[in-house]
C-alpha cells in the first residue's frame, strides 16, 4: 500500500486533482507580510509561468507567448504566488489576431469576458479579483470563439492590487535561459549526511506511487562528486534506468575532450546502450530501456574505487524483482581521478517544461554506504537542497520530509507547503543492511 506522505510538521500533502481544475492553491500556516504594493503593475511573461490545458496539436507556449493558440476551449493557464492576500488588477497584454476573438479570464470561481481585436500588441483590461489567501494563483484565459486563424498571442498577464507585493514568486525574464528551467520546475535534492571514511559503495531504493510517474521526470537515487543513477519517464510508454559519469574535463562539448579526459567504457550489461552526452558537462553515459512500473520499489547499487594509478572505476546495478537478480549497467573509467565516492546524494527533477505544471514525488526508501571492506552503516540524516530556480524564488513549489519512516520528495504542480531548503530530516534506522553479495554482482563484456 502506498501512502501520502506527509510534511514535517505533521500536516497531510494536499492530493492534487486533475490539471484542468482551477484553484487558489492556501499557503498553509503562512503570515501576511506588511509589505506595500509596487509602484507599477508586475508583467508575469507567459512565456516562463503559463501552460497550454486542454489543448490542440498545434497549441503551444514559445519564447514568444503562447503561439499557434487556436483549440477552442484551450486554456493559456498562468501561475504566480501571491504572499499576501488581497485585490488582484488584471491586464492581459496580447497580440491581436487580426480578427475578433472572444475570451474569457478566470481566476477561481471569478470569470470575465474579454474581446480582443487587431494585430498589434496591446493590454486588455481583465477587471479586478480577490484572492483569499497567500499562495499560488492561476489565472486562466480560455478561447471561446474566433474569426481568424487564432485567438490572438498572449505575452504577459500584468498584475497590479493590494496583493500584489516584492514577496510574489514568478519567473521575471529569460536570463540564464530561465524561461525553459522556471517551466521545468524546481529540482530537490536529498544530501546524505554519510559517515566518515572512504565509500566504495552506494545502495538505495525508490518507489514511484502510481500518478507520480509523470512524463520527464527523474528519480535519481545514488548520485556522487562525478556521476548520478536512477530512472526516468521518457515519454508515456518510454522509460529507462540511466547511469552517466562525467569527465573532469570542463566542457559541454564531447568532441572537444582530450583523449586522455575520456571517460573510457569497460563493460555494460545486456540490453544497456553506452555512449557520451554532452550540453551539461561531457562523459559516458549508459542507458537501459525497461518499463519500470510505479508501486513497485527498485533497488540501486553503485561502486566507486580508485584504481591505484591515476583513474577511478565506477560502477552501477539495478535490482530488477521482475528478474528477481540484479543488472549491470556500465563499468567505466574515469581518468585523472583517485577517490572514493564523495558527495552522496538523490535528486527528483522534471526535463521537459511542458510537464512542470503536474506534480510528482517518490519515496527514496533506504540509503547506505559501506567502505572499501564492505562494511555497511546507514545514512539516518538526510537534508534538503534545491536549485537555482528555487533558491531565487522563482518556483516554491518543492518538498521533502519522511513520512511513516519513507524519506520522500516532492516537486511541481504549484502546490503550496513547501519545507525550507536546508531543513535535516532523520529517518528511523532499519534493521538489517542491505544482502549484497559483492563477488556475484555481474560484470558484463
Amino acid at each position: 500500500m502506498i501512502l501520502r506522505p506527509t510534511t514535517t510538521l505533521g500536516r497531510p500533502l494536499p492530493a492534487m486533482g486533475p490539471p484542468f481544475v482551477v484553484a487558489l492553491v492556501l499557503c498553509l500556516g503562512a503570515s501576511t507580510p506588511p509589505l506595500p504594493p509596487p509602484a507599477s503593475p508586475v508583467r508575469i511573461p507567459v512565456a516562463g509561468n503559463s501552460w497550454i490545458v486542454n489543448g490542440g496539436p498545434g497549441d503551444r507556449i514559445t519564447r514568444n507567448g503562447a503561439e499557434r493558440w487556436a483549440t477552442v476551449g484551450s486554456t493559456v493557464r498562468t501561475y504566480f504566488r501571491v504572499a499576501r492576500p488581497g485585490t488582484l488588477l488584471l491586464s492581459v497584454v496580447l497580440v491581436g489576431p487580426g480578427a475578433e476573438s472572444e475570451l474569457a479570464v478566470s481566476v477561481g470561481a471569478t470569470r470575465r469576458t474579454l474581446r480582443v481585436s487587431g494585430d498589434e500588441e496591446r493590454q486588455y483590461d481583465a477587471g479586478t479579483f480577490t484572492v483569499d489567501s497567500a499562495g499560488y494563483v492561476a489565472v486562466d484565459l480560455t478561447g471561446v470563439s474566433r474569426k481568424g486563424d487564432t485567438f490572438g498571442r498572449p505575452v504577459a498577464i500584468d498584475v497590479a492590487g493590494t496583493a500584489v507585493t516584492p514577496g510574489m514568486s514568478y519567473v521575471p525574464n529569460d536570463e540564464g535561459n530561465m524561461f525553459h528551467f522556471g517551466r521545468r520546475g524546481p529540482s530537490t535534492h536529498l544530501r546524505w549526511n554519510a559517515p566518515e571514511g572512504g565509500i566504495r559503495w552506494m545502495y538505495s531504493e525508490i518507489t514511484v506511487p502510481a500518478g507520480d510517474d509523470v512524463v520527464g521526470s527523474y528519480f535519481m537515487a545514488n548520485g556522487f562528486d562525478g556521476g548520478y543513477f536512477g530512472m526516468q519517464v521518457n515519454g508515456p510508454d518510454r522509460r529507462v534506468f540511466l547511469f552517466s559519469v562525467w569527465s573532469p574535463y570542463k566542457t559541454d562539448d564531447p568532441s572537444a575532450v582530450p583523449a586522455d579526459y575520456k571517460v573510457a567504457t569497460l563493460g555494460h550489461g545486456d540490453g544497456v546502450l553506452v555512449g557520451e552526452f554532452g550540453n551539461e558537462g561531457t562523459g559516458g553515459q549508459s542507458r537501459m530501456p525497461f518499463a519500470w512500473k510505479a508501486d513497485t520499489t527498485y533497488r540501486f547499487l553503485t561502486e566507486v574505487s580508485p584504481t591505484g594509478d591515476g583513474a577511478t572505476d565506477v560502477a552501477a546495478w539495478v535490482y530488477l524483482p521482475e528478474a528477481g537478480g540484479w543488472h549491470l549497467m556500465a563499468r567505466f573509467r574515469r581518468p585523472h581521478t583517485d577517490t572514493y565516492a564523495k558527495s552522496p546524494y538523490s535528486f527528483l527533477e522534471n526535463f521537459v517544461p511542458d510537464t512542470g505544471n503536474e506534480t510528482r514525488m517518490a519515496y527514496y526508501h533506504d540509503q547506505w554506504v559501506a567502505d572499501p571492506s564492505g562494511r555497511w552503516r546507514q545514512v539516518v540524516d538526510l537534508t534538503m537542497t534545491v536549485d537555482a530556480t528555487a533558491r531565487q524564488g522563482f518556483r516554491r513549489d518543492y518538498a521533502a520530509g519522511i513520512s511513516r519512516g519513507w524519506p520522500f520528495i516532492r516537486i511541481d504542480g504549484f502546490f503550496d507547503d513547501p519545507v525550507a531548503p536546508g531543513t535535516v530530516f532523520h529517518r528511523p534506522p532499519s534493521a538489517h543492511p542491505p544482502e549484497v553479495a559483492f563477488e556475484e554482482l555481474p560484470s558484463g563484456p
